[in-house]
């Protein structure tokens, strides 16, 4: 195996004296699924805000592509080629689905999205938009294309915003809990969807079915510290797991 796409080490986080992060290492190879699993409160979100720069860890290393890097800021990781969907959907409500879509490749063009609110359009933008549309067909979401996010259901804005994030073509796709609000059939969609991209992807997921369907590594955090990692089964029989999980007892 090459080395790992994204490598963190000795991440530590603290908020008000309380260790939200203590001593934190996880590894992501290229074309890996990686599962973040513990229970609430556990510490998966703000490893994922570490890694996304909304969260400055007290200290801790940061490696991309095999070169140590400072901690991103939010507006670094398109360029670096990261990509987050969020708990909450997170899509302007102004805007179109496609123009949503539009907006993650606003940094790579110098046509922004203010030419299609005052009704100018260039070659561009119409390859931005022909891009944007693809990623929603990839999700099957291309019909939605014209809708209002306010006009759709919640399994339906998870569709566009997987596109948004994905239409950026990211080397890493972070999922923070990608199943939530989804019923059977969009979770069997999610599960298909997750196993045929070609990027790294590593998901913070409550839904065990899932996790362990797609991912081929789990790290497992309990009060901010990696209390076991490895492959799903391996994982799901690990007994400090099952204590974090179910309590002592069972």
């Amino acid at each position: 195996m090459t080395s790992p796409i994204l490598a963190l080490k000795g991440v530590n986080v603290t908020f008000g004296g309380l260790r939200a992060l203590d001593d934190v290492h996880l590894e992501v190879f290229p074309g890996q699924v990686v599962g973040l699993i513990g229970p609430n409160g556990a510490g998966k979100t703000t490893l994922f805000n570490v890694m996304s720069g909304f969260v400055t860890p007290e200290s801790g290393s940061i490696a991309w592509e095999g070169e140590l890097i400072q901690f991103p800021k939010p507006d670094q990781l398109i360029k670096r080629g990261i990509a987050r969907t969020l708990q909450g959907v997170g899509l302007f409500s102004d805007l179109t689905c496609v123009e949503n879509v539009m907006v993650a490749l606003t940094h790579k063009s110098r046509t922004g999205m203010l030419s299609a609110m005052f009704g100018t359009f260039d070659r561009d933008e119409a390859k931005l938009r022909i891009r944007a549309m693809e990623a929603l067909e990839f999700c099957g979401a291309a019909e939605l294309a014209k809708s209002k996010p306010s006009d759709l259901a919640f399994p339906l804005l998870k569709r566009v915003s997987l596109a948004r994030a994905l239409v950026t073509e990211p080397k890493l796709l972070l999922l923070d809990e990608p199943a939530g609000g989804l019923g059977a059939e969009d979770l069997r969609w999610l599960v298909e969807i997750i196993k045929s991209l070609s990027c790294a992807v590593l998901l913070v997921e409550h839904h065990m079915d899932v996790v362990m369907a797609v991912s081929e590594k789990i790290y497992v955090l309990d009060f901010g510290q990696v209390i076991a990692s490895g492959a799903p089964e391996q994982v799901r029989q690990d007994p400090g797991v099952i204590a974090a999980y179910l309590g002592a007892a069972a």
